[in-house]
């Protein structure tokens, strides 16, 4: 029941922002005005860098658009606004070993922030493209490159609520994570289907940010892998017997 109430309660966090945020332009706003969240997360073959600026000292609130020639780039490459509430900037790059965000307004020097500490790449080993019952435990698997601290893990799936919590959970990233058996809190009526589940992997480090700038900046790296989830056997039998019964 914790995870639906999490998911459900997200589910309401995110309906009231797509459809409530306050907007104002960004030409209206004094640069100490603005607070940005840089992020750039890395795959094994692109690294996507996104931006999003509010009016204030916090995230939320007056989201912030780009205009009157403000832009952000990301390693030379301009982000494109995406999604229209909150405005977020995009763009996907190389994979580097640097990444700068620069925010360029009109008769100021540009803001760089810089992530030169990215996480190790994320290798993923186990669960991949297996069928596995949800009253089996099986063993999530990766490459031990990291610093040993935390990563972050999330499966999620159609069948089952978000595992270990809504949108993951941070473990020990020691390259071995293990899923008890009935470890799933299956969503109704789901409990005897067959459904994809994916497992997503996600490092975090932090970048430096312009001094003159407010905000955050985070860089990522992320693996996942997809893999079928069955019934268990429970599941499988009462099925059975509520079909014999009709």
């Amino acid at each position: 029941m914790k995870h639906k109430l999490s998911y459900l309660s997200l589910g309401v966090v995110l309906f009231l922002a797509a459809a409530c945020f306050p907007q104002e332009d960004s030409c209206n706003i004094k640069t100490e005005g603005i607070y940005v969240e840089y992020e750039v997360v890395e795959t094994a073959s692109s690294a996507k860098a996104e931006a999003v600026f509010w009016v204030g000292n916090k995230p939320g609130g007056t989201n912030v658009r780009l205009t009157c020639g403000d832009v952000v780039l990301m390693n030379g490459v301009q982000l494109k606004k995406s999604g229209s509430n909150p405005a977020r900037y995009k763009a996907t790059v190389d994979v580097a070993d640097t990444y700068a965000f620069v925010f360029d307004r009109k008769g100021e020097s540009p803001y760089e922030s810089t992530i030169t500490n990215m996480p190790e790449p994320i290798s993923l080993l186990s669960p991949k493209s297996v069928d596995i019952a949800r009253d089996d435990a099986f063993d999530v698997t990766w490459k031990d490159n990291g610093t040993g601290d935390k990563l972050n893990l999330l499966i999620e799936s159609e069948c089952f609520w978000d595992y270990p919590d809504t949108l993951g959970k941070s473990v020990v990233d020691n390259g071995h994570h293990t899923v008890s058996a009935d470890a799933f809190d299956l969503k109704s009526g789901k409990e005897a289907q067959t459904c994809s589940a994916k497992v997503v992997l996600t490092r975090e480090a932090k970048g430096r940010l312009s001094p003159q700038l407010k905000g955050s900046i985070k860089g990522k790296t992320r693996a996942s892998a997809l893999f079928t989830s069955l019934p268990s056997a429970d599941a499988l039998a009462a099925a059975a017997a509520d079909a014999d019964a009709e």
